[in-house]
């Protein structure tokens, strides 16, 4: 099977953000296993876990680091 995404850039209904989107399908997802992997961490394996704003600061580390712009 073969699938192809075709965007019209000069069209007047082009949208950039679903544009961007498709391109950074794979930098997501890649994202959502490091996030759900360091909080698995942090449930499981520490006895203290990180306070809320070293989680936070955590998440748009590892959304940044992918390449992620939210």
């Amino acid at each position: 099977m073969k699938i192809t995404y075709e965007f019209d850039t000069q069209a007047d209904n082009f949208d950039d953000d679903e544009f961007y989107d498709i391109q950074h399908a794979t930098d997501a997802f890649c994202a959502l296993l490091e996030i759900k992997d360091y909080l698995r961490e942090q449930w499981k394996y520490k006895e203290i876990p990180d306070d809320i704003d070293t989680i936070y600061d955590k998440f748009f580390e590892i959304i940044n680091s992918n390449g992620i712009d939210i």
